[in-house]
């Protein structure tokens, strides 16, 4: 008999056990949903920002280098994004190390048409 009550505690604690488990196993598998988030983007004349009267005309602009051979375009008079995705242009010039030898975009001076010596 006292073994049988040993067994049927140790039964009854072993569910005990999991059962309070349970709950953080559940929440476990769940993920929390990511805060929604805005970004605030400057903007051009005429659009959403009355108070962006900027017109671009003095043409003072800053020109960010991307990978893709592109660059971004920013107006430094009023912070606008003037194009997010202009093609480099390579200038004439080449320029050249031990190693290799390339162009520079006439804008952003990003490495283009870069190759190896022979």
């Amino acid at each position: 008999m006292r073994t049988l009550t040993r067994k049927l505690l140790s039964l009854l604690l072993a569910f005990t056990m999991v059962c309070a488990m349970v709950p953080a196993a559940m929440a476990a598998g769940e993920t929390p949903e990511e805060p929604e988030t805005e970004t605030e983007t400057p903007t051009e004349p005429g659009t959403d920002d009355p108070e962006n009267t900027c017109d671009h005309k003095n043409n003072n602009f800053e020109y960010t280098p991307k990978n893709n051979g592109t660059h971004k375009v920013v107006c430094k008079d009023c912070g606008g994004i003037v194009d997010d995705d202009e093609a480099c242009t390579a200038g004439t010039e080449w320029k050249f190390d031990n190693t290799s030898h390339w162009h520079e975009c006439s804008k952003c001076d990003a490495e283009m048409q870069k190759a190896g010596h022979n």
